[in-house]
């Protein structure tokens, strides 16, 4: 319990302490950002919880709507009895943002989004081999807000808590990510 306590305290802090951000994400703007995520996967995947990387490239379409292409991946322990492989997870997804304040300090925003995740052995086989591809949906709640700004660009902070679901399989993870973004352009 300590252990899951600390997990979404440390990110809950940093989130709290960009509460004295200035504004969103100026519209017509692009971003690019990078940063860590924890995969608490579904009991059905056999896998143990762990840390991955995201990248992000997405486009402030209007004061309400961002759209969002993101990449992920993270490696796993297998947790089946008897195995001693990792597995991977990875995949992408498009996903639209509904923010709201986007002039405030700080910018919540709902996430809704779609992609293909795969989760594959990555210690043997030819590639294309062990892979487990599936449809995954996304929904999830986040924060935006600036750290520093300059002629023409942002640097943000930016969290989410979601939950992806793979569609017909039944499976779902719990994720959270936080990472920072550089916005540049806009109006």
């Amino acid at each position: 319990m300590k252990q899951c306590f600390w997990k979404l305290m440390v990110p809950g802090l940093l989130l709290g302490g960009a509460v004295a951000a200035q504004a969103g994400t100026p519209v017509g703007s692009w971003s690019l950002g990078a940063g860590v995520i924890w995969t608490n996967t579904d009991a059905d995947r056999q896998l143990d919880d762990h840390y991955g990387v995201d990248f992000e490239v997405g486009y402030a379409l209007s004061e309400q709507w961002d759209v969002v292409f993101n990449a992920f991946s993270g490696k796993h322990d297998n947790l089946a009895a008897g195995a001693t492989d990792t597995r991977k997870i990875s995949g992408v997804t498009f996903d639209f943002d509904r923010i709201f304040n986007r002039g405030a300090r700080v910018s919540p925003f709902l996430l809704f989004g779609v992609g293909v995740v795969d989760q594959q052995r990555g210690d043997i086989g030819r590639f294309g081999e062990n892979q487990n591809k599936e449809v995954a949906g996304k929904l999830g709640v986040g924060v935006l807000a600036d750290l520093g700004s300059w002629s023409g660009g942002k640097l943000q902070l930016k969290g989410d808590v979601l939950a992806r679901g793979s569609v017909g399989r039944g499976i779902i993870d719990a994720v959270a990510s936080l990472g920072l973004q550089v916005a540049f352009g806009g109006k």
